[in-house]
C-alpha cells in the first residue's frame, strides 16, 4: 500500500476575510513622514558632502539631474507610503497573529502562536516621542516568517507581547 493524500471535498475553512482587523494608529504616520525627511536632507547632505571633499567636477548640470532624481525617488516612495498606511492593519486571535499591509498588492502575514520564538517590542527615536512602538515577532525556521507590525501604541505592543509570550508558555 503506496502513500495516499485524498482531496477533501467538503471542507469548511474560517475566512480570514471575516476577521476584524484594527489600524495602526494615525500618529504613526508623523513617523513615516519624519523619517523621509530626515532620509531625504541625509542624502542631499551626502550628495553634497562629497562634492565638496573629494573636489568631485560636477557640472551644474550634473549635480542638478542627481539631487533631481533622488528627490523624485523618494517623492514616489513616500506617496506610497502615505497612500498604503490605511491598508496595514492587524489581528490578535487566540492561537495566532495576523498583519496585513500594502497598496498595490496586499500582503497578509499570519503566525501562529506555537511558531513564535521570540517576541521584542521596539522604539525608534521618533516613535518614542508619540510613544508608538514596533511589535516584533519571531518565528523557527528560516522561512523568513518573521512579522513586523510598526505604529502599534506603546502599551498595546507590551500587552500583545505578554498575550503571546502567555500562549506560547502555556
Amino acid at each position: 500500500m503506496g502513500f495516499e493524500n485524498q482531496v477533501l471535498e467538503d471542507l469548511t475553512i474560517p475566512d480570514i476575510k471575516n476577521v476584524p482587523f484594527k489600524s495602526i494608529e494615525k500618529k504613526y504616520l508623523r513617523v513615516v513622514v519624519g523619517n523621509y525627511i530626515f532620509l531625504l536632507l541625509l542624502l542631499f547632505f551626502s550628495v553634497g558632502l562629497v562634492v565638496f571633499l573629494f573636489h568631485v567636477p560636477l557640472s551644474e548640470v550634473l549635480f542638478g539631474g542627481i539631487a533631481l532624481l533622488l528627490f523624485l525617488l523618494l517623492t514616489v516612495s513616500f506617496i506610497v507610503s502615505v497612500l498604503s498606511f490605511s491598508k496595514r492593519k492587524y489581528a490578535v486571535r487566540t492561537k495566532d497573529i495576523s498583519y496585513k499591509k500594502g497598496l498595490f498588492t496586499t500582503t497578509l502575514t499570519t503566525v501562529p502562536f506555537v511558531r513564535v520564538q521570540h517576541i521584542d517590542v521596539k522604539q525608534g527615536i521618533f516613535s518614542r516621542k508619540l510613544n508608538l512602538a514596533n511589535l516584533e515577532v519571531y518565528t523557527a525556521g528560516e522561512s523568513g516568517g518573521d512579522l513586523i507590525i510598526k505604529g502599534l501604541k506603546y502599551q498595546d505592543a507590551n500587552s500583545m507581547r505578554e498575550y503571546i509570550m502567555s500562549k506560547i508558555d502555556a
